[in-house]
C-alpha cells in the first residue's frame, strides 16, 4: 500500500521562510511545547541563507488536520502541504 504523505508546513503572518535562525529555533521550541514535533530546512538563496520551520512527516490527511488544529488553538497558523 503506497501511503500519501502530507507534512505540515508552520507559518506566521504567511511566511513559511525566515532569515533569523535564533528566531527559528525559538519558534521550534514554542511549537514543540505544544507537543508537536518540527524541524528546520536550511536554504541558500542569493547569498543568504533562509530557514523554513516546518513539522515532521504524517501518514495521512487526518493527522496533518489534528496537528494543525492543536497549532491553531496555540495561536500558531500554518497549511498542510503535500510533498
Amino acid at each position: 500500500m503506497n501511503l500519501k504523505q502530507f507534512p505540515l508546513i508552520i507559518t506566521i503572518s504567511k511566511l513559511e521562510f525566515f532569515s533569523d535562525k535564533n528566531k527559528s529555533n525559538e519558534l521550534i521550541s514554542q511549537i514543540k511545547s505544544v507537543g508537536i514535533e518540527c524541524l528546520m530546512d536550511e536554504i541558500a538563496k542569493d547569498k543568504q541563507n533562509l530557514y523554513l520551520v516546518k513539522t515532521t512527516i504524517y501518514n495521512n490527511y487526518s493527522e496533518a488536520e489534528a496537528a494543525l488544529d492543536v497549532l491553531k488553538n496555540n495561536k500558531f497558523s500554518g497549511i498542510i502541504k503535500k510533498k
